[in-house]
């Protein structure tokens, strides 16, 4: 049974172009409960599933694996941020104006300021009253 989460704000994806890069900053919650030996943890808006030995590798790990999932499509696709984008709707984030916002960046390629906010915030069985911790980062990628 997965429960959907209340009493916080949901994750977000902002772009602010920047030249020709892109800077990108996110908000994301992880939750982390203790099991034998680790804590497994939960990034329910990027669905990224992972386990640390203490409360600090729970930071370190949940921060370094958003970088990557997000650096990735500026290094690694073609599409660059338009490929972010795709991939962050897949996920259920969400821009005010959507479809405009999407038609802008994706088929008349400008560079907009915009903010993703994920409608998919729900907890898988066993993660319900886990402890949580919110994360805000930053970071830039290629256009």
């Amino acid at each position: 049974m997965n429960v959907k989460m209340n009493g916080y704000e949901p994750a977000y994806v902002s772009f602010m172009p920047k030249g020709n890069k892109t800077e990108v900053f996110y908000s994301f919650t992880t939750f982390q409960k203790p099991e034998a030996n680790k804590i497994s943890c939960f990034i329910p808006s990027f669905n990224i599933y992972f386990s640390a030995t203490d409360k600090e590798m729970v930071h370190k790990k949940s921060v370094a694996l958003t970088k990557i999932y997000l650096r990735h499509f500026g290094r690694h696709s073609k599409g660059g941020v338009k490929d972010l984008v795709l991939q962050l709707h897949k996920l259920g984030f969400k821009a005010p104006n959507d479809a405009l916002t999407l038609k802008r960046i994706l088929k008349d390629h400008q560079a907009v300021n915009a903010k993703f906010k994920s409608s998919n915030e729900t907890l898988p069985d066993g993660f319900y009253g886990a402890e949580r911790i919110e994360h805000q980062e930053e970071l830039e990628v290629a256009i």
